[in-house]
């Protein structure tokens, strides 16, 4: 079985270059889902609802959330990238639904 893993604290460094979050949808129009990555950007983002929705990705420089099985646009899915933030629209915000974030910047951990 193939799979990917990382961490958010390497217990040396206080810089985060991935922050992991779970939220539950509220059914808003429009909602922040914050993230602790030191101030800065999501420079990619990945939104896994735990239903049949689709599973959303967005990179920096992209307008819009994109389907991970096709990359076609989500309409109203991940709509911003933000320090320490990302904002969630209606397809990505279903009452009721929880849904885990995974979020990756860019930058350089120094040694110690």
């Amino acid at each position: 079985m193939a799979f990917w893993a990382g961490r958010v604290s390497d217990g040396v460094s206080n810089t985060r270059l991935m922050a992991v979050a779970s939220y539950v949808g509220n059914g808003t129009t429009s909602r922040a889902v914050s993230l602790n990555l030191n101030n800065k950007a999501p420079a990619l983002v990945l939104v896994v609802p735990n239903n049949s929705s689709a599973r959303v990705y967005r990179v920096t420089g992209d307008s819009a959330g994109r389907n991970v099985s096709g990359a076609t646009v989500v309409n109203n899915s991940v709509t911003a990238l933000a320090p320490d933030q990302i904002t969630v629209g209606t397809a990505l915000n279903a009452a009721g639904v929880t849904y885990d974030v995974w979020a990756i910047t860019t930058g350089f951990v120094p040694p110690q």
